[in-house]
């Protein structure tokens, strides 16, 4: 995570050593730039990719961005005021995050372009209809930084770490020509928990029968073949039962 660094707010509270950039268990980076990272972790999607076109693969891109504190690679500073600009010119050995907070578009329009960028891949290798894509997030908006907005849940309340809707459901988009329609809507109950369950499935690997999985098959559900497999859900905060969906 690149939150944790020397740099960061409460650093005397939590003693954070220098922040590595690794490449497995190798270390190949000290303190790197974290505006550079959306597209170095984009860069080595798309080689991953070419490597592996000739097989099945799995790739997980976990963004690291738009997390606190906000970075982007010079390229989408277009358009950014001077002012803000300035100001973080002169961060120095230090980093602003209540100004960063402003490029929470420009955050966003990057990851964009990093989509934009896999799925060029994947269709240039002519991969694109064999391969199936899912964009999601691990939880609402962050709301607000310092008052500074960023990101909303639209009509839904609530936001990152709550356990209202806009804290716990977030959209998410898949992508698979020839099994899924194009435009079509599911408004079916289902978590990222049941990827693991429904990709070992159609990969035709065993599932671990020596504990409880929390995730289900949802193929059935995606298809329109069937209903949400949870009759309930409960939402969490940490240890305490909040809500039940």
């Amino acid at each position: 995570s690149h939150d944790i660094h020397p740099y960061h707010p409460k650093h005397e509270h939590f003693n954070f050593p220098t922040l590595p950039l690794m490449d497995g268990k190798k270390v190949i980076e000290l303190n790197p730039d974290a505006n550079r990272l959306t597209s170095l972790i984009t860069q080595r999607a798309t080689h991953f990719i070419e490597q592996n076109k000739d097989r099945p693969f799995f790739l997980y891109i976990p963004q690291i961005l738009s997390h606190h504190p906000i970075q982007v690679s010079k390229k989408f500073m277009k358009g950014v005021n001077d002012s803000i600009k300035k100001v973080l010119s002169l961060e120095n050995d230090n980093i602003d995050y209540t100004t960063r907070g402003s490029l929470y578009p420009q955050a966003i329009a990057e990851i964009d372009w990093s989509v934009g960028q896999i799925l060029d891949k994947l269709k240039k290798l002519k991969l694109l209809k064999n391969t199936f894509v899912i964009f999601t997030s691990d939880n609402g908006p962050d709301g607000a930084y310092n008052s500074i907005p960023l990101g909303s849940a639209g009509p839904l309340r609530g936001r990152k770490g709550s356990t209202f809707e806009g804290g716990m459901r977030v959209p998410t988009v898949m992508y698979w020509p020839g099994v899924f329609p194009a435009g079509e809507t599911n408004d079916e109950l289902m978590t990222t928990m049941d990827l693991l369950p429904t990709f070992a499935k159609l990969a035709g690997a065993e599932v671990p029968e020596d504990r409880k999985l929390d995730g289900k098959d949802i193929m059935p559900n995606l298809l329109g073949k069937d209903k949400s497999p949870y009759e309930y859900f409960f939402y969490y905060s940490q240890n305490d039962l909040m809500a039940v969906r």
